[in-house]
């Protein structure tokens, strides 16, 4: 059968035409394969000549560039001197220069060579060196030289509406240059030869030009092009033989194909049972109406169960019949390209739906040699219900991981970074790319190694999660740092996480707490303290001031006396420090002269210093005025010559006090002060003493830290000094090193002296007195004695009274018989305001002074508000008390 097969004339049409197909289709690949030589020859021989010219501008742009340099520096040093040759003669265009030419003290001529003239003998030298030719023009040339001709003119006026350069391949005596030209632009130095003419800076002077020969480049160009050429006659001879011989096998082949086809005829019945039992849909189909629509022929059982559909719905029906969603969906127009190209196509999971149904499908279209296509298709519903899943889960936990504001890494067991959130790339400002490969130790603190206490690396021994508080001082920050391990589905370590909260801000503000803890702590125990030691304070005043009084006036002991006044005085400003140190109350500025305080603080030192230890003061006692509180400055006198007596020990030793006004620059100013520049009086106090460590010297103005013995120092005392200076806008410098000894400036802000100073000593006016009948309150026996023989001394009549009860059944018995009230603010059973209050209800008009040793309880809007007429702060010295007493009733009377 086979044999009749062959010897048909079927068979022989059929090898005969296939031959012919075959001739035609090698006979368009030769025509094919001759244009494809031809154009890539002719691309790459443009090519070639457009890389030549690219080469020739570069080197007359790179020329103009040098150009441009030292005619810039010629520029900006006004030209250069050069001596008078028959080359460079004086440039007649400079004569407007009043010193164009000059003569050395060696008696050589010299002329000023500006960048233009400059320029054209480097423009010859170049031209006579390298045959590069250069020209300074403009449209107003002065020099009839550098008159422009077309080209340049063309190029000038092209620059006056905005082009950067201007080039062009020409032919000048039979031979090709690169024509470039440059614009030049006034500048500064420019006018001195220019600003004559009417320019400014930024104007357009005119153009700087350059003709690079191109000759030479064209030939080895040429050349390039000869080898190339050879070359690919040589591929296209091989890709004739190729054909040729593709032609002779093919035609072989030929026969032995349509011998096969018979064979296949066989294998095809096989196919079909495939066909029929694979689970993709498999649908045939005949292009109708020139591949505007296909009919479908065939479709396989799966295809059938993918579609829900029986075969008499379907076959031989347009597809868009059949299948209505198929044109939406875009299958329809990939059944027509495959027709059309017969190149197959996948097309991707798309949506299949129609108002019958509708599902996700995956399609592979390809052509038949028949001309029929061929469409596999599968049903991809739930898997791609599986991948938008996954996906959503992804996208969610991804946005998760870059929500999280703390630094989160994946790293590997080298401690490289795989993975980084947002957070990690904002913290350290760098592209994934470049983060992602780094190890966390180069990104935290640049190092080679890890850094010490690194939790990943026991995560990695362990298998167990670790946390550590790390401080990183190349970035000058702290993290709290958690790694958990990432384990495979072998449970090995496969990654870990690594998580990095920056807590440096944390840390501060746990200081900071921290911080006012202890003060905290310190005005607690201040305002305990402070209305107890006032009362005290009060007692010895008022005993010394009373002894005082009793003495004859030539007594040598009004001396010692008077000490133990001035003591008090400093005493009771003490606490007020302590207070004000604490919060509790606010420090009266007013202008001072320091040296009168400076002074006085040393004459105390002195006698407290031992014999071992020098004093040396340098004392400016003009220009050094400042907006300060007296005993504030007292006391940063004497704390820091305390301070450096403690620093000397038992040693001999040296102190030196500077005062003396200085001019603050801003660089000399703390970037933490919040001082102005401007003139200043710098106090400084310097020892011979052991110094400090530069650990030492960042925390001398911490509350509580001191490098004293147990016993010998609180470590407040610079803190103290540290919270008065500020008040005064003033900033502290400490120089110290260990041996060295000890240096620390104070200064202040100067003012003008527009008003006397404060002075201290006593007033010589006499002190007010009065006759009115006063009740005075205080449950210390002692400080109402004394304040009765004081009010006495002044002529008062005095009622005193320890008990805040008693003293208001003395006053309802008769409220008209006292003109003033004087009384203690902190009693037991009343206090100083309930029994004022108690006061005013009897007697509305009865002036009231109310003491206290101890303020921050009471605010003046309260006190005022209650009636009382006065309040003040324990201990009140003779005159105080004399003067405010005559006030209060001198102003109750006037109401």
């Amino acid at each position: 059968m086979l044999q009749k097969y062959f010897e048909g004339d079927a068979v022989v049409n059929t090898i005969n035409g296939s031959h012919k197909q075959l001739r035609i289709w090698c006979s368009c690949a030769l025509l094919f394969w001759c244009a494809l030589i031809a154009g890539f020859l002719y691309l790459f021989e443009k090519n070639e000549y457009n890389s030549a010219v690219v080469v020739g501008e570069e080197i007359a742009r790179s020329n103009l560039k040098k150009d441009y340099t030292y005619r810039r520096w010629s520029a900006s040093h006004g030209g250069v001197y050069v001596p008078v040759t028959d080359t460079t003669p004086p440039n007649p265009y400079l004569s407007h220069i009043p010193h164009r030419d000059v003569v050395t003290t060696q008696g050589e001529k010299l002329t000023l060579m500006n960048p233009a003239y400059m320029t054209r003998q480097v423009h010859e030298l170049e031209r006579e060196l390298y045959g590069i030719r250069g020209h300074i023009t403009s449209l107003n040339a002065i020099r009839p030289a550098n008159k422009p001709d077309q080209w340049e003119s063309n190029a000038l006026q092209q620059f006056e509406q905005g082009a950067a350069e201007v080039s062009e391949l020409v032919d000048i005596d039979n031979l090709p240059y690169i024509r470039l030209m440059v614009p030049m632009h006034i500048q500064d130095p420019c006018l001195k030869c220019h600003a004559a003419q009417g320019y400014s800076t930024g104007d357009l002077r005119g153009g700087i030009s350059a003709l690079v020969p191109m000759a030479d480049l064209l030939k080895d160009t040429h050349q390039h092009l000869l080898l190339y050429r050879l070359s690919h006659l040589l591929i296209f001879l091989i890709g004739l033989t190729g054909l040729f011989l593709f032609y002779r096998q093919n035609s072989r082949q030929l026969t032995s194909r349509i011998n096969s086809e018979n064979k296949l005829q066989i294998q095809g019945d096989h196919l079909q049972g495939i066909v029929d039992n694979i689970s993709s849909g498999i649908a045939v189909y005949d292009a109708d109406n020139d591949g505007e629509n296909f009919i479908i022929k065939s479709i396989n059982p799966a295809g059938l169960k993918i579609s829900k559909l029986k075969a008499e719905d379907v076959v031989g029906k347009a597809v868009t019949e059949a299948f209505p969603g198929i044109i939406e969906m875009g299958l329809i127009a990939v059944f027509q390209r495959v027709w059309k190209t017969g190149v197959p196509e996948h097309f991707p999971a798309t949506v299949y739906s129609e108002k019958r149904i509708s599902y996700w499908v995956e399609n592979y279209v390809y052509k038949l040699p028949n001309g029929e296509i061929v469409a596999v298709y599968n049903d991809i519903t739930q898997r791609k219900q599986a991948e938008d899943f996954i996906l959503q889960k992804t996208e969610e936990w991804e946005k998760t991981f870059n929500a999280i504001p703390d630094i989160i890494i994946l790293q590997n067991r080298d401690m490289v970074v795989t993975q980084a959130n947002q957070a990690a790339l904002d913290f350290f400002q760098m592209e994934p790319e470049k983060l992602l490969g780094s190890t966390c130790y180069q990104l935290f603190r640049g190092g080679t190694e890890p850094c010490p206490g690194c939790p990943g690396i026991a995560t990695f021994d362990d298998h167990q999660k670790h946390s550590n508080v790390i401080l990183h001082k190349s970035l000058d920050k702290v993290f709290h740092v958690c790694s958990a391990p990432v384990f495979d589905r072998n449970n090995e370590i496969q990654h870990f996480v690594y998580i990095a909260q920056d807590i440096t801000e944390k840390k501060r503000l746990e200081e900071e707490l921290f911080q006012s803890h202890k003060m905290e702590a310190i005005g607690t125990l201040a305002g305990g303290i402070a209305h107890d030691f006032n009362n005290i304070l009060a007692a010895i005043l008022g005993y010394a001031e009373l002894a005082k009084t009793d003495l004859p006036i030539n007594s040598p002991a009004i001396k010692d006396i008077d000490q133990v006044l001035i003591a008090g005085e400093r005493a009771t400003e003490l606490v007020k420090q302590i207070l004000t140190f604490s919060r509790k109350t606010t420090r009266h500025k007013q202008p001072l002269k320091l040296h009168l305080i400076v002074k006085e603080a040393l004459k105390l030192i002195r006698a407290s210093l031992p014999t071992t230890i020098n004093i040396q003061s340098n004392i400016d006692q003009e220009h050094c005025l400042v907006l300060a509180d007296p005993t504030s400055i007292h006391q940063i006198v004497v704390n820091l010559c305390t301070n450096a007596l403690h620093a000397i020990g038992d040693n001999k030793g040296k102190l030196e006090v500077t005062l003396a006004p200085v001019f603050v620059e801003k660089q000399q100013i703390p970037t933490t002060a919040k001082s102005q520049t401007g003139p200043f009086v710098l106090l400084s106090v310097k020892d011979s003493g052991d110094g400090m460590d530069a650990n030492t010297v960042a925390r001398i103005f911490e509350p509580y830290f001191t490098t004293k013995k147990k016993g010998e120092g609180t470590g407040l005392g610079l803190a103290l000094i540290h919270g008065i200076v500020e008040e005064c806008n003033g900033f502290i410098k400490v120089e110290s090193s260990p041996g060295e000894g000890t240096l620390i400036g104070i200064y202040l802000p100067a003012i003008e002296d527009t008003s006397p100073s404060i002075m201290y000593g006593e007033d010589s006016d006499p002190l007010p007195m009065g006759q009115e009948n006063i009740l005075f309150v205080d449950d210390e026996a002692a400080i109402t004695e004394i304040n009765k023989s004081v009010l006495s001394s002044l002529g008062y009549q005095v009622t005193v009274e320890t008990k805040s009860m008693e003293a208001l059944q003395k006053f309802k018995a008769d409220p008209e018989a006292f003109d003033l009230v004087i009384t203690d603010q902190t009693m037991p059973d009343l206090t100083g305001t309930e029994l004022a209050k108690s006061m005013l209800k009897l007697n509305p008009n009865i002036p009231i002074i109310l003491c206290t040793g101890y303020t921050a309880s009471l605010s003046e809007d309260i006190v005022y508000g209650i009636g009382i007429k006065s309040l003040k702060t324990k201990p009140l010295s003779k005159r105080k008390l004399a003067e405010i007493v005559r006030r209060v009733l001198d102003e109750n009377v006037k109401e």
